[in-house]
Formats: structure tokens, C-alpha cells, sequence
């Protein structure tokens, strides 16, 4: 009976162990999403181009494949990105979670040191 209880136990544990895996995984991409849109930012205020923002996020984030809006509205700039976490199991792979930041900043006036 102990024999049973075991081999009914471990592949529920392996299910647990994977799925905390995979929500570390979507917490450390919330953080570099947030990471690489608050350096975008930085870039978009201090006046370079929407080319230069999302350079920026690459180098932030490199490796990622993500969605990067960059929208300057009344003296702002607000850069979103988005990065869509996979399951990492080959039949999964279809399914996964969004993780999304936007951060906002001041344009920057030119000439101010």
C-alpha cells in the first residue's frame, strides 16, 4: 500500500516543483519587463527617438521578444512593454501568462545639463 501512495505522490510532487518553476520564471520576467521599460523611458525623455527607446529596451532585456509601445503625450513619454512567459514543457507551449510595465517620464528639455 506504501508502494502506491509513493508512485501516486511523485508525479503530483513533480507537478508542484514545475509549476514553482515556472512562477519564478514570471516573476523574474515581471521584473526585467519593468527593468527594461523604465530604461526606455530614460532614453524617450532625454529626446532620442522611438528607434534609440526601443534599443533600449532590448539591451535591457536582450533575448526577449517583446512588444514595446512608446506614446509622448503633453510633455511626457510613456513606454509600455509586454513579453508574453511560455510553460517550459514541450506540449505547453502554447500556453503561458502576459507580464506587462509601463513607465512614464518627463521630456527632457534640450540643453539642460
Amino acid at each position: 500500500m506504501v508502494t502506491l501512495e509513493t508512485a501516486l505522490a511523485i508525479p503530483v510532487l513533480l507537478v508542484v516543483a514545475l509549476s514553482l518553476l515556472w512562477l519564478s520564471a514570471v516573476g523574474v520576467a515581471q521584473l526585467r519587463v519593468g527593468d527594461a521599460a523604465r530604461a526606455a523611458a530614460r532614453v524617450a525623455a532625454r529626446g532620442d527617438g522611438t528607434v534609440e527607446a526601443r534599443s533600449g529596451v532590448r539591451q535591457a532585456y536582450p533575448g526577449a521578444d517583446s512588444e514595446i509601445d512608446v506614446d509622448r503625450l503633453a510633455g511626457t513619454v510613456s513606454v509600455t512593454v509586454r513579453h508574453h512567459v511560455v510553460i517550459p514543457l514541450p506540449w505547453f507551449d502554447h500556453w503561458g501568462v502576459t507580464v506587462s510595465s509601463r513607465a512614464v517620464a518627463d521630456l527632457e528639455e534640450a540643453g539642460v545639463a
